[in-house]
């Protein structure tokens, strides 16, 4: 955005003063201000200045206004809109770019006058109906394709090409609809293909594996499937024959090495952890057997972890079952899996996996069970933020009292206790939601979701909440507020004016938990992770971040087991879910509610 203001006044004349552009600015500033008042520097970050745009302030539909909390009426940010977004086509050269395009004189070009010529003269056609057409006509001309070529076998995979925004495909597909209604009408039948256009799917389709990788790994899980039959099929106490693996085991195996692969070109490079060559493309793959080194699957691991609060990707418990499939099927076909048992037994995030798929293991629910019936323990969880807080200001006195600045050591420490113990309080005074979700709060910018309190807008209180693309539901939650009765706000305000600033990019970074090393990223959930669980070690309750959600949900259910939706609301899960996860303590009671109908009926002997 800064470069945008910047081309604005580049058109000032040095001689007069004056811009023909100057106007512009002020849409710049009316941005800045339904963005909290962030720099420039800070709104729209990912480089697709339109795309974000668009996703942030969408255009209205039906005069319902998408945004009233800007506080804006509905003609007024009709107007701001599209000045706005005037600006930013200019300034980045769609606008130019665009007029390229549509002053072309193609099979398009007529293709629009058909419809155009139907909306004027026999009203078949209704205006706003064209809309989709035109954007699909852009798109089709920058990937060179003629509106008699949408039939092609790879038209659509070259549309995919051309895409530049988020909603670019449900515009093609609305554009097909339109095609495929009006394709009776002779001037539009005769500019497309004869055939009715098959309408592209609502989603990207899984990534394509080339047969020479999907063919092995389809040998590799017949295989596997085969030697599971032939090594269990009978049962040596009853001497009967046990059913063999299905299909479905089979299938399961086949999925686990297919999202293994399809994970791989997403993964990053990760200097920290010596992962310098990733998989750019699958095509280029000529070693399958390579792709399922260990490096590489504790990339894909890394990955799966990384978005698993997302929607559309697979959970923990899936993860768990897929990777440990991945080493199944390899030792059933004879490949050495000895090194990537070690680093799956040593991850967090299966473990996790395997707790819910299995309910809750023995390990966790013996730590839940002894931070009921320990009264110690209980106090340390319930006040596990205001712990940290005072072990970090305990080194930050020191040096005050001392008169000198933190050593490199203690300032490591002091950003180590402080993070956790501000993480804390949004687990225990707001709500305890996933790791992922905390480590990716945005504090400024246009996607803002953690608020600190503005009386001027009528928030008295540090608020955040979670848009529908960052949570598994795919709901936008509500906001949640930081109780001052459970000491959250305290907390958060003192780690936003004294740790925050101790990191080095905090001033630029847009995250309320920035990174140490990296500009403009948040801080890792690995990195996190480890200081969180060496900081409650040091406070001798150690755990976890995800045994927050635990211990959170265990003290609400053990108070009342018709707090089940509570939990279940709280924790972003179905109470389904928590039901089974938390059978133990539902049937802990049912054993004491029986225990005291017998008391009751007692007598003395």
């Amino acid at each position: 955005m800064p470069d945008v203001r910047d081309w604005i006044l580049s058109h000032t004349d040095p001689q007069t003063g004056k811009n023909p552009l100057g106007y512009l600015l002020q849409y710049l500033t009316t941005l800045q201000s339904h963005c909290h008042g962030a720099p420039l520097e800070t709104i729209f970050t990912s480089g697709d200045l339109l795309a974000e745009f668009d996703e942030v302030f969408p255009k209205p539909r039906k005069d319902k206004h998408p945004r009233p909390d800007l506080g804006q009426d509905l003609d007024a940010y009709k107007v701001w809109r599209r000045r706005c977004r005037l600006a930013i086509t200019k300034a980045t050269g769609q606008e130019d770019a665009k007029k390229v395009l549509r002053g072309r004189q193609d099979g398009w070009t007529e293709l629009l006058e058909a419809a155009k010529l139907h909306t004027v003269e026999s009203s078949l056609v209704h205006t706003a109906v064209i809309s989709p057409l035109t954007t699909l006509s852009d798109i089709a001309r920058r990937v060179g394709l003629e509106p008699w070529h949408l039939d092609d076998d790879e038209a659509l995979n070259r549309l995919e090409s051309g895409f530049e925004t988020r909603k670019d495909r449900d515009h093609v597909r609305r554009a097909y609809d339109f095609l495929n209604k009006y394709r009776f009408i002779p001037e539009i039948a005769a500019l497309i293909p004869a055939e009715v256009l098959p309408v592209p799917s609502k989603a990207q389709a899984k990534l394509e594996i080339p047969s020479h990788i999907d063919d092995l790994l389809i040998s590799w899980a017949d295989k596997a499937t085969a030697v599971g039959k032939t090594g269990s099929r009978k049962d040596l106490v009853t001497g009967k024959d046990r059913k063999g693996n299905s299909k479905s085991t089979r299938d399961g195996y086949l999925a686990a090495l297919r999202h293994h692969v399809r994970t791989l070109p997403n993964c990053p490079v990760d200097p920290d952890l010596d992962y310098l060559r990733p998989i750019k493309s699958l095509d280029a793959v000529n070693d399958v057997h390579g792709i399922f080194a260990v490096d590489h699957l504790a990339a894909s691991l890394r990955r799966t972890a990384a978005v698993e609060h997302l929607p559309g990707t697979i959970i923990k418990r899936t993860a768990y079952s897929y990777y440990w499939d991945v080493v199944t099927v390899l030792a059933r076909n004879e490949i050495d899996v000895s090194a990537m048992t070690t680093t799956f037994k040593s991850s967090v995030f299966l473990e996790e996996g395997k707790e819910l798929s299995q309910g809750m293991t023995q390990a966790t629910e013996d730590w839940c069970r002894a931070l009921l019936h320990t009264p110690d323990r209980k106090r340390r969880f319930r006040c596990m933020h205001r712990i940290l807080q005072a072990q970090a200001q305990e080194i930050l006195d020191l040096a005050a009292a001392e008169g000198r600045d933190l050593t490199s050591r203690e300032t490591t420490k002091v950003r180590q206790l402080g993070t956790a113990a501000a993480a804390s309080a949004i687990q225990l005074a707001g709500r305890p939601i996933r790791l992922a979700n905390v480590m990716g709060f945005r504090q400024r910018g246009a996607s803002r979701n953690f608020f600190e309190p503005n009386p001027k807008q009528a928030r008295p209180h540090y608020t955040f909440t979670l848009e529908a693309q960052e949570t598994k539901a795919n709901k936008k939650a509500p906001a949640a507020k930081l109780r001052e009765e459970l000491y959250g706000p305290q907390v958060m305000s003192w780690y936003l004016n004294t740790i925050r600033p101790l990191f080095p990019h905090a001033d630029k970074s847009i995250y309320l938990f920035p990174a140490v090393d990296t500009p403009d990223a948040p801080l890792g959930t690995g990195t996190f992770d480890t200081w969180f669980q060496a900081a409650t070690s040091g406070a001798k309750l150690p755990m976890t971040f995800h045994r927050f959600r635990h211990g959170y949900a265990t003290l609400l259910l053990k108070n009342s087991w018709s707090n089940l939706g509570i939990a279940a609301k709280m924790l972003g899960n179905t109470p389904e879910v928590c039901a089974r996860n938390y059978a133990w303590l539902e049937e802990e009671d049912l054993f004491e509610q029986g225990q005291d109908i017998l008391i009751a009926e007692s007598y003395e002997l």
